[in-house]
């Protein structure tokens, strides 16, 4: 704060990095704020460095003391002077009493701050200050409130009418010593009552102690994720032009658009962006409501192919694959959550394997080698470590896995999450994959050597798994929809048995009712891989589907974010009661990529969008897509329309790109370069049967 406001627009700086390596440091330009006199006040709160954070207990995870550098430079003319933090400085308690990210904040407006304590020397040691990398987090929205609930059992609820993650502003003419409490929940239970049962330790509940007179309350150093807000201690009923909902996220550009004419794929489009804007808050978070809320890598994973579709993504990737590079060890590899304050040892299949799916898949969306270069080392390091431990036909079975994480082919999902594809199955098929990315990464970045080992050693792999895992006959030795979908996507099924795996594949999804059982590990890969075989239509009714389990079950039950399970809320309103259970988690919302990469066609044939495929593909129920992509050389769109018997393709090709174009229901690519385009021809089908 200089002179009363607030410096900048940031919240939660520093931010959370590998604190035991790296602290990141802000500029901020003040020469507008400055007058004749100043009052500097910095206020510091414990957050991910001191605080209770980590769930079970755990608290100061990097140290017990919290600290703060700061410089002013003032130029007067050719004279430059600097005001430094030292011994000099004074500190004292102000209105903000406590604060911590899980818990919530307490602000008593009645005190003063009195700076009467002696400041104490702080050495920083061998880490070192690095300056901002990613974009910071800011606030970048605000909801008005939407309805006032008096529930059965008498609370006052207050409904934002979508899911967040923020803080809630409340502006209030206030009596002296009135407390107000604000809890903070996701959803109401079935009989309409406020829920926060899944936050778990978690009290997310902010205090606000009034002066006497017309003021405003806003919490600075914690967030919540919530639609609802239960109050008290108002004494009547509030208004709900006192309440704003301040929506928090790490500010980033968004890149795509999407509208179709099914009012619930709308409104799943609108889930996942939610959801990724509430869980990318300033690290890839896995929820942003209980007593968690960290940076687990098979979430990020999972969800890269949809996160560099919906934003611009690169900076905050780069800066999170730097903790990640500096948390891997060649004991354990690559830990399971980044920045890691868990202790555990990593090397869990796709989890780990972020290592090497996250900066390829940045390289394919952005066209930019500097993110493989930055991070190949660290990439090699986790396939270097795999074939040190892999057995002697080259497969990897060893070490904790986590499996098909929460899927549902398993009868008791809430206490056996894993699901029911065999762990080394699925361990060892993400080791032939990472191997392929390393092998492809040297080459691009002209390793010739390196990229001969990795492809021999890929060589070496694929053979392994077809001899372990798939029989004389073409039968898988796990079939389920993650184990096929794997197998198929990877290209390590021999070429005579594709077809078996293939049916199989769709055999169990029509046995389930046309509906999905994959997990955290088998769903990113579920309508891609289906659209690939031939099997669009199937892609499409699962998309379609509106019964338990699917994504638009989830809409008409009124979700605004992605759950984190498929069975977050059962058919008849009840919750899963497994003790893990959030409301706004993004994993499955990794079928945003599907969406744009298949439904509206919008491809690349070169990394970086330079050369485009546009293939717009039908499904039966939807009449009408349109999307639209930055790309580094512009706006690149597509859209189509089948109604009235005829079929409109039209959209833009940016400057300096070629695309093909590749017309639906016709055997016909047309080579396009930029400009716009448009095309219209009588069309074979019905897509307004369903």
């Amino acid at each position: 704060m200089l002179n009363g406001l607030k410096v900048g627009n940031e919240f939660l700086s520093p931010g959370w990095t590998n604190y035991k390596r790296h602290i990141q440091y802000q500029e901020y330009d003040i020469t507008g704020m400055l007058q004749d006199s100043n009052v500097i006040d910095i206020t510091v709160a414990p957050g991910w460095y001191s605080g209770d954070f980590g769930g079970n207990g755990r608290t100061k995870n990097y140290g017990d003391q919290t600290a703060v550098f700061a410089e002013i430079h003032i130029w007067y003319g050719d004279r430059k002077e600097i005001i430094r933090t030292d011994e000099s400085w004074k500190w004292g308690v102000g209105q903000t009493l406590n604060s911590e990210i899980y818990h919530g904040e307490t602000i008593d407006h009645r005190k003063q701050t009195l700076c009467e304590g002696e400041v104490v020397p702080f050495d920083i040691g061998e880490r070192k200050l690095i300056a901002q990398q990613s974009p910071p987090v800011r606030i970048i929205n605000e909801l008005e409130a939407r309805d006032l609930i008096h529930t059965p059992n008498g609370e006052t609820v207050i409904d934002f009418g979508q899911n967040l993650s923020g803080f809630v502003e409340l502006t209030i003419q206030g009596k002296e010593g009135m407390e107000v409490l604000i809890s903070h929940g996701e959803v109401l239970d079935r009989d309409g009552n406020f829920y926060n049962g899944n936050l778990r330790t978690a009290r997310a509940a902010d205090k606000f102690i009034c002066k006497e007179g017309l003021q405003r309350f806003r919490p600075r150093f914690t967030y919540h994720g919530f639609r609802y807000i239960k109050v008290e201690g108002l004494g009547t009923d509030p208004s709900l032009s006192w309440f704003k909902a301040c929506v928090l996220s790490t500010d980033m550009e968004g890149t795509v658009e999407f509208s179709c004419s099914h009012p619930l794929i709308n409104q799943l489009w609108s889930n996942i962006n939610w959801g990724m804007d509430g869980n990318f808050v300033d690290i890839p978070t896995d929820c942003p409501q209980r007593d968690e809320r960290l940076g687990w890598t098979g979430d990020a994973a999972a969800f890269i192919g949809t996160a560099a579709q919906l934003r611009d993504v690169y900076l905050f990737f780069r800066k999170w694959l730097k903790d990640l590079e500096s948390e891997q060890s060649d004991e354990y590899g690559i830990p399971h959550i980044i920045p890691n304050i868990l202790g555990e040892r990593g090397g869990a299949a796709m989890w780990s394997d972020s290592a090497t799916i996250i900066p390829w898949t940045l390289y394919q969306i952005y066209g930019d080698k500097e993110i493989l270069e930055l991070q190949y080392d660290s990439m090699k390091r986790w396939v270097d470590l795999m074939e040190r431990q892999e057995t002697p036909n080259h497969l990897r079975q060893t070490g904790y896995q986590f499996g098909d994480w929460l899927a549902m082919d398993t009868e008791q999902i809430a206490q056996w999450p894993y699901g029911a594809t065999d762990p080394y199955f699925i361990a060892s098929l993400f080791y032939a994959y990472s191997t392929q990315i390393v092998s492809k990464t040297a080459a691009l970045l002209g390793y010739k050597k390196d990229a001969r080992r990795y492809g021999e050693l890929y060589g070496k792999i694929r053979k392994g798994i077809q001899e372990e895992y798939i029989t004389r006959t073409g039968r898988l030795v796990c079939e389920t929809q993650t184990a096929c979908l794997l197998a198929l996507r990877f290209d390590l099924v021999p070429e005579e048995h594709r077809e078996k795996v293939k049916y199989r594949l769709i055999e169990n999804i029509i046995n389930h009712g046309k509906k999905l059982t994959t997990g955290f590990i088998g769903t990113p890969f579920a309508l891609h891989v289906l659209t690939s075989i031939g099997a669009h239509d199937i892609a499409g009714d699962l998309l379609l589907n509106e019964e338990y389990p699917g994504w638009l079950y989830e809409v008409k039950k009124g979700a605004t974010t992605i759950w984190e399970r498929w069975d977050s809320m059962k058919p008849d309103g009840s919750f899963n009661e497994s003790g893990m259970n959030s409301f706004n988690h993004y994993a499955f919302g990794s079928i945003g990529s599907w969406m744009i990469e298949q439904l509206a066609g919008i491809g690349f044939l070169e990394a970086g969008y330079k050369s485009i495929r546009l293939k717009p593909l039908f499904i039966n129920g939807l009449t009408e897509v349109s999307a639209r992509r930055e790309t580094p050389y512009g706006t690149l769109s597509c859209s189509w329309k089948c109604t009235g018997g005829e079929i409109l393709i039209q959209g833009s090709i940016p400057v300096n790109t070629t695309a093909e174009l590749h017309l639906p229901e016709k055997e016909e690519v047309r080579h396009l370069g930029s400009g716009s385009f448009s095309f219209r021809y009588p069309t074979k089908t019905d897509l307004e049967q369903r």
